[in-house]
């Protein structure tokens, strides 16, 4: 396989001191695993040039580290990471089996959740038809070819500082974390510098983050006694800031904040952390290019659906729909999945409350519940979104997982690869209550200033209990390609 042949070429040049030869063994391998990709959709569909690609790009970042060059580690993480994170297709388009296939899995599943706790056992025959059914789809797509874009170019240490210096505020920070062999590390970028920050073990971060997941859950759960979650909200709010102090501190970041980040930082609701309230946060898998800048004074089209099972999602929906002129609202039978879909391709705001899932080993079928059941993250591709807003106010449905080749995947990660300017979601738990409090008001900010980022962190300004609500977006001014 070739893709392994390149692997071997760069270890044997960076082990023998020969670097140009390494990059340029690097740079033919992650390019022959981007063209995989465009014909065959995913890395997730060509495993064993995942692997090697993995290897490859292991190779070429623990090459950069011994150079002890902060610019040569930043341009090895984003090589690897730009082919693994490109615009590969999910499904291939106009399968009409997969489309009956993915409607029969939603029956099934829109059954299961009607039926009564008595009925256990075949809430349970039903879930796993529909199981069988989405690993049938998955499985079809590996059989087809994607006919993909072309994967992004990586974006190089002096490119993100000429952007972010053509911005005038030295406070902006982008903040590229890595786990490597164990060990936590960051490149810092701002528009003066690029820097290291070693953070040690990346053991205690880990289990921080299972923590807060854990508290979340507790803190939101309304049949769990006060009391206890009362003590989930105070160890809630100790994580927080431990990881505040682990986290953040050594960035030194006053202004905006750019986190790029692979699991389990990915976890993680950096809006959330207690340095970073009323400033711009934003998150992503790798740096990604492409973002449209706010039009404050633009005519927007916002549709906002209520899902069912929703305790306030009729009443979130209806508060949200009024801070925009000629919205439209989707409540009870009205919302289904096929006018989701299309309003994703024609609407610049769309505000979904439902519950939601994150499915971990199978993240493209990651869902939205909705009146004729779930929206799978499959069922999206080839619908381009026109550069919009996504708000998901739904537990835990910000997830993501990353499949072997290092590919992150989940709902967040296909709407941005669909064209989203940006994707608000929770990455834990979020109360059905907390969310209808919040949502407006993150709505009559975002229709003040069309700014995300910005109406997201005054939104949550003065919320005195934690919002595990993140917006995953792209760096505003680094130009597509």
């Amino acid at each position: 396989m070739r893709i392994q042949y390149y692997t071997v070429q760069a270890e044997l040049s960076f082990a023998t001191g020969d670097r140009p030869r390494g990059l340029r063994a690097v740079r033919a391998g992650l390019g022959l695993l981007a063209d995989h990709r465009n014909r065959l959709g995913s890395v997730e569909s060509v495993t064993a040039a995942a692997v090697h690609g993995e290897d490859l790009n292991y190779i070429d970042v623990e090459a950069a580290v011994r150079t002890d060059r902060s610019a040569a580690m930043f341009d090895a993480l984003e090589r690897g990471r730009a082919t693994f994170a490109g615009t590969g297709r999910v499904t291939p388009p106009d399968d009409p089996e997969a489309a009956a296939l993915l409607t029969e899995a939603r029956g099934l599943l829109a059954r299961a959740r009607e039926l009564s706790a008595g009925d256990a056992k075949e809430r349970e025959r039903l879930t796993r038809r529909a199981r069988r059914i989405q690993d049938e789809v998955r499985e079809r797509s590996w059989r087809h070819a994607g006919n993909a874009g072309a994967v992004q170019r990586p974006v190089s240490a002096r490119e993100l500082r000429r952007v972010l210096l053509e911005r005038g505020d030295n406070t902006d920070v982008v903040a590229n974390f890595v786990v490597l062999d164990g060990m936590l590390r960051c490149v810092r970028v701002d528009a003066q510098s690029v820097t290291t920050i070693e953070y040690g073990s990346a053991e205690d971060v880990t289990e921080r983050v299972r923590r807060l997941g854990a508290d979340f859950a507790m803190a939101a759960n309304d049949l769990i006694p006060a009391p206890l979650r009362a003590a989930a909200s105070s160890s809630l709010e100790r994580n927080l800031k431990v990881l505040d102090g682990i986290l953040l501190a050594p960035l030194r970041a006053d202004g905006d904040l750019y986190v790029v980040a692979r699991e389990p930082l990915l976890s993680v609701p950096w809006t959330a952390l207690p340095s970073r309230s009323g400033l711009r946060t934003a998150v992503n898998s790798y740096v990604a290019r492409g973002r449209t800048h706010a039009r404050p004074t633009g005519e927007r089209r916002l549709l906002a659906a209520a899902g069912p099972g929703v305790t306030h999602g009729t009443e979130e929906a209806h508060a949200v729909g009024e801070q925009w002129p000629g919205a439209t609202v989707l409540t009870g039978d009205d919302a289904v999945t096929e006018q989701v879909r299309t309003a994703l391709a024609t609407h610049d705001v769309v505000h979904l409350a439902t519950h939601g899932q994150h499915d971990a080993d199978n993240p493209l079928f990651a869902s939205i519940d909705l009146a004729d059941g779930p929206l799978f993250a499959h069922e999206l591709d080839g619908t381009p979104l026109p550069g919009s807003v996504v708000i998901l106010s739904s537990c835990e449905v910000g997830g993501s997982t990353q499949v072997l080749g290092g590919e992150v995947l989940g709902l967040t990660s296909v709407l941005l690869r669909l064209g989203a300017r940006a994707v608000i979601a929770s990455v834990a738990k979020l109360s059905d209550e907390l969310a209808a409090r919040v949502m407006p008001r993150l709505h009559a900010h975002l229709r003040e200033t069309d700014d995300p980022e910005a109406a997201l962190a005054a939104a949550l300004t003065d919320v005195a209990e934690p919002v595990p609500l993140v917006c995953f977006s792209s760096v505003e001014g680094l130009a597509a390609g």
